[in-house]
């Protein structure tokens, strides 16, 4: 079901979906058109399949669009008319979407477990893990974790190593706010400011990429 749709100034959509139907109920709410997607695809689990019905029906939920996602070679989704960028995360049984029509887009959602507290060497600088929480190291180190993959995902160069060529900046996790980013990847060396929200379950982060400010 729906969970969270949100409208902001620069025209952006935020939305979120949590898995909480089966796939025959998903497929009730589809059109004749995606419910023939999903029998001519063959997927590699039920998981997988449900996720693909899930965010179709979030994005038309979002928006009244009869665009077609589509992905690039390097798996970068986008929508078939050009409409809007947009950007795809999901983690269990969440899915979320974020739309621009004008500037590129990012988002992530991760789940709050011990995941980013064993793995946080092979994503953060020493630097980084310097400022984490120790109190609060699974939720700090998720959102982290969220911040990288949301700026990898919107910068059209990709970067070869997200420990060094993108770093946070210090900051003390609240219920929702924002984080400041350098890439260093290319040579504009972009500053992101990232919005996050921290739930029980996840944490969601997304970004949008315009050429003057990224918020």
């Amino acid at each position: 079901m729906l969970q969270s749709k949100d409208i902001f100034d620069d025209g952006t959509i935020l939305g979120f979906w949590k898995i909480e139907e089966t796939l025959e109920e998903l497929l009730s709410m589809a059109t004749p058109d995606l419910q023939r997607q999903v029998q001519a695809m063959s997927f590699k689990s039920d998981k997988r399949r449900l996720e693909f019905v899930a965010v179709r029906l979030l994005l038309h939920t979002l928006v009244e669009t009869d665009a077609t996602i589509g992905y690039k070679d390097s798996g970068e989704p986008y929508l078939d008319d050009g409409s809007y960028y947009i950007s795809i995360t999901h983690t269990r049984e969440y899915v979320g979407i974020v739309l621009n029509p004008t500037y590129r887009v990012g988002i992530d959602v991760e789940r709050i477990s011990d995941k980013a507290v064993r793995v946080k060497d092979k994503f953060l600088s020493e630097g980084e893990q310097a400022f984490v929480e120790h109190d609060n190291a699974r939720v700090h180190l998720a959102i982290m974790w969220s911040v990288k993959e949301a700026i990898y995902k919107v910068m059209p160069t990709k970067p070869s190593n997200i420990i060094e060529q993108i770093t946070i900046s210090p900051f003390v996790p609240y219920l929702e706010g924002t984080i400041e980013a350098l890439e260093t990847a290319t040579k504009d060396k972009t500053t992101f400011h990232l919005r996050y929200r921290i739930e029980p379950e996840v944490c969601k982060v997304w970004t949008v990429m315009d050429n003057n400010r990224t918020t």
